[in-house]
């Protein structure tokens, strides 16, 4: 897989995308391994559970 950097706007609507829809094909759809989606959405989470509007990369 060819290694590509996601912006801090593209990370959050992936990560909805792929709980919207079945996360394997989202995935592999962007070329992104399931523990950076599951990383990027622990971040997510705890970005909002402390009021910080920013998705940290």
């Amino acid at each position: 897989m060819m290694k590509r950097k996601f912006t801090k706007e593209e990370k959050p609507h992936i990560i909805k995308e792929a709980s919207e829809q079945s996360v394997a094909p989202t995935l592999e759809r962007h070329g992104i391994y399931p523990a950076s989606c599951y990383s990027w959405k622990r971040k997510l989470e705890l970005m909002d559970k402390e009021g910080c509007i920013f998705f940290l990369s």
